[in-house]
């Protein structure tokens, strides 16, 4: 748990004008440096351990989001492009224009995520523990095809 929140508390002071000196690439974003591994990788070790604990915060808009997580994600950059946008010179969008940008972006995914639930396919691949009959983990074929929400999956040869 110690190294958790020492390795965050780093980060965000990093984020916040402490200068790290040369191990500031330790926390690099761009190039994932190390210590967002090992922090990420804590993190997901507590967790695993403290299930129980934490099971009470899965309230049904976060699992919503998680389920839907790659259509947010998507859906959350047009967000970031706004407010760069919106940000013009400025460092960072102070008043109310953040405050709204916030509420309707997290609105926004919310819905999106909701969207999302309700399509058939989206909700034949969160109840099956299957693949669906015309997937398969192995490539028979010499082309990957595309799938379920236009990805590339592997799938079985048709000839």
């Amino acid at each position: 748990m110690g190294v958790v929140a020492g390795l965050l508390a780093l980060r965000y002071a990093q984020i916040f004008g402490l200068d790290l000196g040369w191990s500031a690439s330790f926390f690099d974003k761009w190039n994932l440096g190390p210590g967002r591994l090992v922090n990420f990788a804590a993190l997901a070790l507590l967790l695993v351990r403290f299930r129980p604990q934490v099971r009470p915060f899965a309230v049904r808009p976060l699992v919503l989001l998680g389920q839907a997580s790659l259509q947010v994600f998507c859906t959350h950059f047009l967000f970031c492009f706004l407010a760069i946008g919106m940000m013009g010179n400025a460092d960072r969008i102070h008043g109310w224009p953040q405050i709204v940008l916030i509420a309707v972006t997290f609105a926004t995914l919310l819905l999106v995520a909701r969207f999302c639930e309700k399509r058939p396919a989206f909700e034949e691949a969160r109840s099956s523990p299957t693949l669906p009959r015309n997937h398969s983990p192995v490539a028979l074929g010499p082309w990957p095809t595309r799938g379920c929400a236009g990805l590339y999956t592997l799938s079985r040869d048709r000839s």
